[in-house]
């Protein structure tokens, strides 16, 4: 019976190693990890309560890469499981972040547009150069001014 598994979940994780021939399948796991292979089996069924322990986790993703391969399927799923937590639970200031970090440079190149309009000799281009990125930081200002209201608005406002 298959059984449908979360994509980028830890039980994903588990069923890709136990895809893996050079690692023997589940009964190589389960050799692995010194655990019935019924045991590595329910870690990676999302319908049964049992999990697999970090330490036991670290085995596994120890012997895919002493087997050659690449990455570590449950640290990687581990840690694209906790991105999306961060995300999810400081996602306006990491929005505020990026927002912050494109105002920077647009800001920078409106600063030298500027700059290049007051030299003598600037023509209609530099005019145009200038009203356009200055137009640009003054949208992405507004923009920040609404994420900044969004995060005095939120419950939690600790740095991600």
């Amino acid at each position: 019976m298959t059984i449908a598994r979360a994509p980028g979940s830890i039980e994903q994780a588990l069923d890709k190693i136990a895809g893996e021939q050079l690692l023997g399948g589940w009964a190589g796991m389960a050799g692995v990890v010194d655990r019935a292979e019924n045991t590595v089996r329910n870690w990676a069924n999302p319908n049964t309560p049992e999990s697999i322990p970090l330490d036991l986790a670290l085995k596994l993703d120890l012997a895919w890469q002493m087997a050659g391969l690449i990455g570590a399927p449950i640290r990687d799923a581990y840690n694209a499981l906790a991105d999306q937590l961060r995300e999810a639970e400081f996602g306006c200031q990491f929005e505020l972040l990026r927002g912050a970090a494109a105002f920077a440079k647009e800001n920078g190149e409106a600063e030298e547009a500027l700059m290049l309009l007051a030299l003598p000799g600037a023509d209609e281009a530099a005019i145009a150069k200038a009203e356009r990125e200055v137009s640009q930081v003054v949208a992405l200002a507004d923009n920040l001014r609404g994420m900044i209201r969004r995060l005095r608005r939120s419950p939690n406002r600790s740095p991600p």
